[in-house]
């Protein structure tokens, strides 16, 4: 079964979820930006990349 890039940019936002829950925003970062490669008008992915954004500035 193929996925379409759509269903890829999905995934990998649900796995950028799921890091940004584990506390991995380096992760969560990564894979926001690997599902905005692929569909970069994904507003979810959007979001949770400007939220990353405040927490990791907040990291240091």
């Amino acid at each position: 079964v193929a996925l379409n890039p759509t269903d890829k940019a999905q995934a990998l936002y649900l796995l950028a979820v799921a890091y940004q829950e584990a506390g991995d925003l380096t992760g969560a970062r990564r894979a926001v930006l690997q599902a905005l490669e692929i569909a970069p008008n994904f507003d979810d992915a959007l979001e949770l990349l400007l939220v990353l954004r405040s927490g990791l500035r907040g990291e240091t």
